[in-house]
């Protein structure tokens, strides 16, 4: 048993002097009315032993009380499970997203999964702004959070990227606000004045953290036995330094990164071409998975072998609680003063 404020237990110390007082002066006469007839005298066997619980039952109500008073509990563990594994997505808020229009019928569904207000025929209220044509960033957003939605018990951390990465929100099991964050993100992107072009390689030269860099920024932190997930959401129109990709590779290899690229927008048509070679090569590189998410089968495939990795980190933890032992205690003070009372009652009958 533990204390909340153990420092009451001092009071239990007084327990001595609480019996001596109520010896000296809180005692009576066993007697009935005025006779000195008592049934059970305290000098025969049964009166002594009646005296005894008497005063063991007034010791256990002092007692119970004190330790109510110091905030007892009783720790226990017990087991349960949790996902040891975590996703963190980068987006591409590049100038060419905010450029181009979906590039078929899925791209379009993912964008109005992200916000029902881009669906055809959608009707705006009454002082409400009719919504601008859907663009790559809103089916980018609209991917992010079908991973999401995906992810199972797994942490979620979100960042985006132009020609530098930014941290957007920590690694969270909460996925309701990481969804909420994919609309912060499109605000952002609204409000973003020029356009700035895409970063993968960096901190090379004189560029800053690239997209690539980010999964080695936010990983190298995280439990070593973590499932590591690392989604790069893009429309894929940058190249890549070939001794920065080697280097890239090899820490990702030792992180035990896996890494997925979703590609959006006209470029993603044909992942064999040229356009989007450098972040397909990459990904062979590290053994990682590049989807096209106009590819509506493929799409919901790489979600699926995200689902079994998420599946394959969850293990077995040990969880410390405790149990409050207020109402026990009490429960206990309730019987100490019943008996205190009924073995009174039985001593001091009459005949």
């Amino acid at each position: 048993m533990e204390f909340m404020n153990p420092n009451y237990l001092w009071l239990i110390a007084a327990l001595p002097v609480f019996f001596a007082v109520w010896y000296r002066w809180g005692r009576r006469v066993h007697t009935l009315k005025n006779t000195q007839v008592s049934r059970i005298r305290v000098g025969t066997k049964l009166g002594t032993a009646l005296t005894v619980l008497i005063w063991t039952s007034k010791g256990a109500l002092w007692v119970s009380l004190c330790m109510a008073i110091a905030g007892s509990f009783l720790p226990f563990s017990k087991t349960a499970t949790d996902s040891a594994g975590v996703i963190y997505m980068t987006i591409d808020t590049s100038g060419s997203t905010e450029m181009f229009d979906p590039a078929n019928d899925f791209e379009r569904k993912l964008a109005i999964r992200f916000n029902p207000r881009l669906a055809p025929g959608y009707i705006p209220a009454e002082g409400e702004e009719a919504p601008l044509p859907p663009k790559l960033m809103d089916v980018e957003l609209g991917a992010a959070k079908a991973f999401i939605e995906h992810a199972g018990g797994l942490r979620v951390g979100l960042t985006v990227f132009d020609d530098k990465l930014f941290y957007v929100y920590p690694a969270t099991k909460a996925h309701d606000v990481a969804i909420g964050a994919l609309s912060q993100i499109r605000q952002y992107k609204s409000e973003q004045e020029g356009t700035a072009g895409t970063n993968f390689d960096g901190p090379v030269g004189n560029k800053p953290d690239g997209a690539l860099q980010g999964a080695i920024n936010v990983f190298h932190k995280e439990d070593g036995n973590a499932i590591r997930i690392y989604i790069m959401v893009t429309d894929g129109i940058a190249g890549i330094d070939s001794t920065r990709a080697a280097e890239l590779a090899a820490a990702y290899k030792e992180l035990g990164i896996h890494f997925f690229v979703f590609g959006t927008g006209e470029k993603w048509t044909n992942v064999d071409s040229s356009d989007v070679k450098a972040s397909v090569d990459f990904a062979k590189s590290v053994g990682g998975t590049y989807v096209s998410v106009q590819d509506e089968e493929k799409f919901n495939a790489a979600i699926a072998e995200i689902d079994q990795l998420a599946r394959a980190s969850v293990r077995t933890v040990y969880v410390n609680n405790r149990q409050d032992s207020l109402l026990q205690l009490l429960a206990v003070a309730a019987l100490s003063f019943a008996m205190w009372i009924g073995l009174s009652a039985i001593r001091r009958s009459s005949l």
